[in-house]
C-alpha cells in the first residue's frame, strides 16, 4: 500500500536550506541567523556559523 502526501503538505513546508559552514541541512525558518550577501540569503544553523562566516565571507559565498 502506498501513501501519497495530501495536497499542499509538502508545498506548505519551509524550504530545506544547507548552512555554508558546517553543511548541516535545516528549515529555513529554524535559522538561528540569515546574511545577505548580494542577491544571495545565507542560513546559518548557530550564532557561531553566522560569525565564522563574517570573519571571511569570500571562502564560503557563492557568486
Amino acid at each position: 500500500m502506498r501513501f501519497w502526501p495530501r495536497k499542499g503538505d509538502l508545498t506548505d513546508r519551509p524550504p530545506l536550506v544547507t548552512c555554508p559552514i558546517c553543511n548541516m541541512t535545516f528549515r529555513s525558518d529554524k535559522a538561528a541567523a540569515t546574511a545577505k550577501r548580494g542577491s544571495w540569503i545565507y542560513y546559518f544553523c548557530t550564532e557561531a556559523c553566522l560569525r565564522q562566516f563574517e570573519e571571511d565571507p569570500a571562502r564560503y559565498a557563492k557568486g
